[in-house]
C-alpha cells in the first residue's frame, strides 16, 4: 500500500532505506543540512522555496527562514507594515539520516488538521514537499523532505522569540538591575523565577488552551516544554503577547475509527459541543471514532525535564501527560527551577551514564508528585516549589530562594492538580476548567503574600 494513501496511524516502516540514528549520537556526526541560497522545487517547478539562513536544528532536522517566491509581499500604510509577506518558515530532514517512519510528514498532517480547526493555536500550514533534491552544505547533493509553514516572529521584524529565551533574556536583564543575587548562571544554563502573573498568563492563557484544543482533536503533542511555544505578533500586543505551539514530529493520535484493528471500542470518542471534535485521519468525515487500545509498555517520548512521571514509567501516552508537563512548566517558571533540573539537563560521559541520571530524574518526579502509591507516588508537591535553591550546582551556584513551598495555600492547589492528574487512566480527558482555576489562584495567593519578606517576588516580565 503506498505510503501516500496509508492512515497514520497504520503506518509501520519506512519506504526508504535508513542509515541508523545511533550512528550520528555526536554534534560532530550530525548529517549535513541543504545550505543557504539552494532552492527546493516543487509542483513540477511551479512553486519554488529559496532557503535562507538557519533558525535551529536538532539532530536530524533542522528549520530555516525561508522565501516563498511564488508571493509577491504586499504592503498596507494604514496597517503600519506587511499585510501580505513571503517570508516562511522551511523545516527539513534528510531522506538518509531517519529511521522508524515519516516524522516530517506526521508533523505535517497535524498541523494541516490543527490548522483547519483552531489556526490560532498553531503556524499557517503552507506545504509539505517529499523527497525533493537539495545540495548541502558540504556540496553535495542529497534529498530530504520539507514542511513549509508560517514565520513566527515576536515583532512582526523577523525575530523569533519562545518561551525558554524569552525567560533567558528575561534572567539577564533582571540580573543587569538587580545584580547576580537576582539570577545565576551554570553548566546546566540559567535559571529564573517568574513573576507569578507572568506564568499565570503563559501558562494559563497560552499553553493550556493550546493543549485542550489538540486534546479535542484527539492528539496528544508529546514534547511540552517552553521551547515548543513561539510567540507572534498577530496583535502586537506587548502587554500580554500571544503563544502558539510548534514542533509536532512526535504528535500521536489517541483516536482511530471505531472497528478498526486498533480500536478499543469500549471507550467510544464522544462527539460533542464541548468535547471530542473531528480526530485526525477520520474518513468520511463524522465517521465514529474510539480511543486507541493502550499499549502495556510504550518507549519514552518527549524530555526529560517536563516528561509525565507516567511516561517515564513506560505507560502509554495520554492527555494527562501533556497537561502533567504544562504543570511541570508552571511550578519551573514560579519557582525557578524543578528539584531533578540539574539530573534532566547534565550533558557529556563525564556527567554520569544517561540511564542512571534519567533514572534520578524519575525517581525525583515519583517522590513529589501525587499518583498512585503502588507506582512510587511520594507526594512532596511542595519541593516544586522550593525554586533554585532546592538542587546543588557546580561551583556551588544558587539562585535566591522563592520559597514559595512555605505557602499552603499554592502548595494545596498544586496537590489538588496532581491528585487528579495521578487518578487519570486511559481513556479520560483532563478537568481542564479545575486546572485553569487551580493556576488562576494562584495569583491571588501571591498578592495575598504581597509584601512578606519571607518570599522573593522577581520583576514583571518586560514583553
Amino acid at each position: 500500500m503506498n505510503s501516500s494513501t496509508t492512515p497514520i496511524h497504520q503506518r509501520t516502516t519506512p519506504a526508504h532505506p535508513a542509515v541508523p540514528r545511533s550512528s550520528f549520537r555526536s554534534f560532530r556526526h550530525r548529517p549535513p543540512f541543504p545550505e543557504s541560497n539552494s532552492i527546493l522545487e516543487c509542483d513540477g517547478g511551479d512553486r519554488r522555496f529559496l532557503v535562507l539562513p538557519r533558525l535551529g536544528r536538532g539532530t536530524f532536522a533542522a528549520i530555516f527562514r525561508g522565501l516563498d517566491l511564488s508571493v509577491i509581499p504586499s504592503y498596507d500604510e494604514s496597517k503600519n507594515g506587511k499585510s501580505k509577506s513571503n517570508v516562511v518558515a522551511i523545516k527539513m530532514e534528510l531522506l538518509e539520516y531517519y529511521a522508524g517512519g515519516n516524522m516530517l510528514e506526521t508533523e505535517a498532517h497535524v498541523l494541516r488538521h490543527m490548522g483547519i480547526h483552531h489556526p490560532e493555536h498553531v503556524p499557517r500550514f503552507i506545504k509539505y514537499i517529499d523527497a525533493v533534491p537539495c545540495r548541502t552544505a558540504y556540496g553535495s547533493e542529497g534529498r530530504c523532505r520539507a514542511l513549509v509553514m508560517e514565520l513566527l516572529d515576536s515583532d512582526g521584524a523577523g525575530t523569533v522569540e519562545d518561551m525558554h529565551t524569552l525567560r533567558e533574556r528575561a534572567a539577564v536583564e533582571q540580573q543587569q538591575r538587580k545584580g547576580t543575587d537576582a539570577a545565576f548562571s551554570g553548566a546546566h544554563g540559567r535559571m529564573h523565577a517568574m513573576h507569578i502573573s507572568d506564568a499565570v498568563w503563559l501558562v494559563a492563557d497560552n499553553i493550556l488552551p493550546r493543549l485542550r484544543a489538540m486534546h479535542y482533536l484527539g492528539m496528544v503533542h508529546r514534547d511540552v516544554k517552553p521551547s515548543n511555544f513561539v510567540r507572534c505578533a498577530e496583535s502586537f500586543d506587548r502587554e500580554r503577547p500571544k503563544f502558539k505551539v510548534v514542533d509536532f514530529g512526535l504528535s500521536k493520535s489517541f483516536v482511530v475509527p471505531k472497528g478498526s484493528e486498533a480500536a478499543n471500542d469500549q471507550c467510544i470518542w464522544e462527539l460533542t459541543e464541548g468535547g471530542g471534535g473531528p480526530y485526525l485521519g477520520q474518513n468520511p468525515i463524522g465517521r465514529p471514532g474510539s480511543w486507541r487500545k493502550e499499549r502495556s509498555v510504550a518507549d519514552f517520548r518527549g524530555t526529560s525535564m517536563y516528561a509525565s512521571p507516567f511516561v517515564h514509567l513506560c505507560r502509554d501516552y495520554a492527555p494527562r501527560d501533556d497537561i502533567f508537563s504544562a504543570m511541570y512548566v508552571f511550578c519551573d517558571f514560579v519557582a525557578g527551577g524543578l528539584p531533578w533540573a540539574s539530573d534532566a539537563s547534565a550533558r557529556g560521559p563525564k556527567e554520569g551514564d544517561g540511564c542512571t541520571r534519567k533514572r534520578e530524574v524519575e525517581a525525583k518526579k515519583l517522590r513529589a508528585s501525587e499518583g498512585p502509591s503502588k507506582h512510587g507516588f511520594g507526594g512532596k508537591i511542595e519541593e516544586m516549589l522550593m525554586g533554585a535553591a532546592a538542587f546543588p550546582l557546580p561551583g556551588g551556584l544558587r539562585g535566591k530562594p522563592c520559597r514559595w513551598n512555605r505557602n499552603a495555600k499554592m502548595v494545596e492547589l498544586l496537590r489538588i492538580v496532581f491528585t487528579h492528574l495521578g487518578s487519570l487512566t486511559w481513556g479520560s480527558m483532563p478537568n481542564y476548567d479545575l486546572i485553569e482555576k487551580c493556576i488562576r489562584d494562584f495569583e491571588i495567593a501571591a498578592l495575598e503574600a504581597e509584601g512578606n519578606d519571607t518570599y522573593f517576588m522577581p520583576d514583571k516580565l518586560n514583553w
